[in-house]
């Protein structure tokens, strides 16, 4: 008679659950529709993404963007992004001031969403939850820059090298002073504009030839070493989408490794 009481209560905890369960935005999206439990991740890549580009930061935006990425012109012209250092390039062409002001004024109980992805504006951004298990996460899909907008080519060098995410950590590598790599990596759900749980500094360098030939980093903070490898010419599995794998070394001795999308 005890086991069937429980039983009931569990169910109506949770129907309750399910019942009480707050994943829309407004009128015209529900993110149940994208697996999700709640709104609250949603409302961290929103806050990420109005952030990086009120700030105009290349590196906090690239952990918010699926690869490769359509810049779609008005005028019928189209621009791929392959990887970070190409946005930080181009990241006015990407961005430029009219989209991120629809951004900006964009109210998020007004958004609308379906199966395909979360529209911003009238179309001018697409968001969709990609990846896998605990890697799901909310990126850009496709940008269509508003009438007026024409690309336009950046001189500046990129500095953004990877920017991925496992199922623990969003991960950030660019180039500081001097061009020497700094790897930054947030706690999840932390991350940009949030100050990094860890900030270091190391080395650069790779292996293979030719289309083998894969970038590696290696950090150190005291008798822990962070290992960034892309995954080259791999002879083991490795997964769609995957930028790199992160291996965490302590006294030497792997303690973990995870791929990073």
């Amino acid at each position: 008679m005890l086991q069937r009481c429980l039983l009931a209560v569990g169910l109506l905890l949770g129907a309750m659950s399910s019942a009480f369960a707050d994943t829309r935005l407004g009128d015209g999206c529900d993110l149940s529709i994208f697996g999700v439990a709640d709104k609250s991740e949603f409302l961290r890549f929103d806050s990420a993404l109005r952030s990086a580009l009120d700030k105009q930061d290349a590196a906090a935006l690239a952990l918010l963007v699926q690869f490769p990425l359509a810049l779609n012109y008005a005028d019928g012209g189209r621009v791929t992004l392959n990887n970070e250092a190409a946005l930080q390039k181009q990241f006015t062409d990407a961005f430029s001031p009219a989209l991120r002001e629809i951004i900006s004024q964009q109210k998020t109980e007004a958004l609308f969403c379906k199966a395909d992805g979360v529209m911003y504006g009238n179309g001018e951004i697409w968001v969709d939850r990609v990846g896998k298990g605990k890697a799901q996460q909310f990126r850009i899909i496709a940008v269509n820059e508003p009438d007026g907008s024409a690309p336009k080519t950046q001189p500046e060098a990129a500095k953004v090298q990877l920017a991925c995410s496992t199922d623990k950590f969003h991960i950030v590598i660019d180039s500081g002073t001097g061009d020497v790599p700094r790897y930054r990596s947030w706690n999840k759900p932390h991350g940009p504009p949030d100050q990094p749980a860890l900030e270091l500094t190391g080395t650069s360098g790779g292996e293979g030839t030719g289309a083998c030939f894969h970038r590696i980093w290696r950090f150190k903070n005291r008798n822990a070493d962070y290992v960034l490898s892309e995954p080259g010419c791999s002879e083991g599995s490795v997964p769609d989408k995957a930028k790199a794998q992160l291996e965490v070394l302590i006294g030497g001795k792997s303690q973990l490794t995870s791929w990073c999308y």
